[in-house]
């Protein structure tokens, strides 16, 4: 992880999950607090019903973006 807040890693995914993408993901506050405690990030993930962007796939980019809270 870097000082801007997020990880940047590589993301397997696809039909056949061997596509590579470039994954960045973007810790929120709450996010970076477990993080740096080594705590599970799984309940930083928006609730659904009010965030839907949280998520975004570019398939030709082949960019993978996650913004947890």
């Amino acid at each position: 992880m870097n000082d801007k807040r997020k990880i940047e890693t590589k993301a397997w995914i696809g039909e056949t999950g061997q596509d590579v993408y470039k994954a960045t993901i973007h810790l929120g506050r709450r996010a970076l607090s477990k993080y740096a405690k080594g705590s599970d990030l799984t309940n930083c993930i928006p609730e659904l019903e009010s965030q839907t962007e949280w998520i975004e796939i570019d398939t030709e980019s082949k960019t993978l973006e996650i913004k947890l809270n």
